[in-house]
Parts: structure tokens; C-alpha cells; sequence
């Protein structure tokens, strides 16, 4: 232990005596051979721990309820293991959970509403998991949230809801690879700040709304590919100059890419694909058929 900060290379599992370490305040793992569960009393009397990272490892079990609320802990990321059961609504401390990582676990049931009482959070990632159900309209209420990530929940439903208008300072918004679905709702372009949309392989319907170019400043990857999109590409994407990934195949679009947006090729934008036989493209990166 140097300064606080422990950081661990072993195999077997965390030894439960580890909350003795009253000073610890950065606990690492990462792709060790580490198996158990989590120490139930270090989630009770680790009262200095600001960081907690265990990814990679085989770590199974549950979350359990109420774990490192006697904590300040900041950043908690459990992700990449085999933790198992349900999302704890009360998971952390409330007054200084910001980043809560649980993404690429066998997490199962929904995602709990009554995680907005952390409202200084701006990291929910829960991807890569076995959720289901819809997103909490509760979960819009969260205005300081940067990255809201879904994705690769297969049997996640719903829609996004209007409300995600409050969601100012959102920049990441990932919920491909889901059965969320229906049209984009208007409030989707009041997000000033988005950076990423991922909403790949999913049930997203209706016309690709021009309202898109709105975001030209920020809008950096657009992903929306496997979808049922109708009608045709707006030409109102030329205006997103910052876009450096735009994939369009999988939809049911026709008509043709406009000059404005094969314009943004060879400079910001890397990625540009669609179904060459329904939709003219003669600057695309790749063509689907």
C-alpha cells in the first residue's frame, strides 16, 4: 500500500479481512485470475475508499444492497466480470457516487429508478448485461449525467422518453443492440452537448428527422444502422461538420446520399455506410447489398 492506494496482482479471491485497511483509498484490480464474491464487511467498513476497480476478473455473486454507502466513494467499476442478481438502488454513497460502471456482467432484471437519488453521478454504465424492461422515465430526471450506456441488453424494451430533454449535459447516449424502439422523440435535439448516439440494432422507426443538424457542433458519431428507418437520408446531415461516423445500413431507406454530406468525406467523417441498392452513394466508405 503506498499513499492509500492499493493495487493488486493475485489469483484466488479478495481476502475478507481487507477492510482492516482502514486507509485505504484506491482499491485496482484488473484482469487478474480473481474469483469469489465481493467482502460483504468491506462494504460496510471500508470508510476511506474513493475508487473501487475490479474488472476483468471472475468475480461472481451479487451486488449487495446498500454496498460502500458508509463510503465516500467516487468511481465505482465492477465491469467485465460475472457478477450476477440484480442492480441495488442503493449502491455507493449518495452524496459522492459520481461514475458507477457495471457493464459486461449476467446482471438481471431492470434498471431501478431509485437510482436517480444519486444526483451527482455522471457515469451509469449497466451495458452488456441481461436486462430488461424499459428505461425509468425517473432515470431523465438525472441532469448531471454525461454517459447513459444501455447497449447490448437484448431484452431491454420501450422508448426513449420525451423527457430526456432534461438531460442537458448529456454526451453519450448508447442504447444499440436493445428492442428500444419507436420514433426519436424532439427533445433528442435539445442535447447540446451529445457527442456519441448509439442506437444500433434496435426498433427505431419513422424518418431520420433533419432536426439532426441541429447538433452540427457537437455530433460526432451517429450510429443507427439496423433499424426500420423510412423515407430518405435528410440532407440536413451535412451540417454535422464534426461527424466522423455516420452508419445508415439495415433500414429501409431509399433516394440518394446529397452532396452535402459526401462534402464532410476525407475531412471529419471516417465511416460512412448504407445499402448502395436502395440508396445512391458515390463517396460511401462502405457499401452494404
Amino acid at each position: 500500500m503506498v499513499d492509500g492506494v492499493l493495487t493488486v496482482g493475485l489469483s484466488g479471491f479478495i481476502p475478507p479481512e481487507i477492510y482492516v485497511l482502514q486507509f485505504l483509498e484506491d482499491f485496482t484490480i484488473i484482469d487478474e485470475d480473481v474469483g469469489g464474491s465481493l467482502p460483504e464487511r468491506f462494504g460496510t467498513d471500508a470508510t476511506s475508499i474513493r475508487k473501487m476497480t475490479v474488472q476483468g476478473t471472475q468475480l461472481k455473486g451479487p451486488i449487495p444492497f446498500g454496498y460502500l454507502e458508509n463510503s465516500p466513494i467516487e468511481s465505482l467499476s465492477l465491469n467485465s466480470n460475472r457478477i450476477g442478481g440484480t442492480i441495488p438502488f442503493e449502491i455507493g454513497s449518495i452524496a459522492t457516487l459520481t461514475e458507477l460502471d457495471l457493464s459486461g456482467n449476467r446482471l438481471t432484471g431492470t434498471l431501478p429508478g431509485g437510482l436517480t437519488r444519486y444526483s451527482s453521478l455522471t457515469t451509469l454504465a449497466v451495458d452488456s448485461n441481461r436486462l430488461e424492461g424499459s428505461i425509468p422515465t425517473a432515470i431523465y430526471a438525472m441532469t448531471k449525467l454525461q454517459r447513459l450506456h444501455v447497449n447490448d441488453n437484448v431484452l431491454m424494451d420501450g422508448f426513449l422518453d420525451p423527457e430526456i430533454g432534461f438531460m442537458a449535459a448529456l454526451q453519450g447516449l448508447r442504447a444499440g443492440n436493445t428492442s428500444i424502439g419507436g420514433t426519436l422523440p424532439t427533445d433528442l435535439f435539445g442535447l447540446g452537448n451529445l457527442v456519441e448516439l448509439d442506437l444500433r440494432d434496435a426498433k427505431f422507426e419513422g424518418t431520420i428527422p433533419s432536426a439532426f443538424s441541429i447538433l452540427g457542433a457537437t455530433l460526432q458519431e451517429l450510429q443507427l444502422q439496423n433499424n426500420a428507418f423510412t423515407g430518405t437520408v435528410p440532407s440536413a446531415l451535412g451540417a454535422l461538420t464534426s461527424l466522423t461516423v455516420l452508419t445508415l445500413q439495415g433500414n429501409d431507406l431509399v433516394g440518394s446520399i446529397a452532396s452535402g454530406i459526401c462534402a464532410l468525406v476525407g475531412g471529419a467523417l471516417e465511416e460512412l455506410s448504407v445499402d448502395c441498392d436502395e440508396v445512391l452513394c458515390s463517396c460511401c466508405t462502405q457499401c452494404f447489398r
